[in-house]
């Protein structure tokens, strides 16, 4: 899987908040965003006992979910 790199030069003082499904870790005064997909809600409408999912923005709520392959 190929990863998103994200450079941003923030003012101080200032927050880097990671909202669902992505951590922030800071390390060495750099900040750090990184998908957690184990906090990213699966769709109500996915069967039961499925293994392999696809990250997809959820229009109606308004946020990302996993849906299956």
């Amino acid at each position: 899987m190929s990863g998103l790199k994200l450079k941003v030069l923030p003012r101080f003082p200032s927050q880097v908040i990671g909202r669902t499904g992505i951590d922030v870790t800071k390390q060495n005064g750099e900040f750090f965003l990184d998908l957690d997909y184990t906090k990213i809600p699966v769709s109500p409408n996915s069967p039961p006992n499925t293994n392999l999912y696809v990250l997809a923005w959820d229009i109606v709520a308004q946020q990302f979910v996993l849906v299956p392959k």
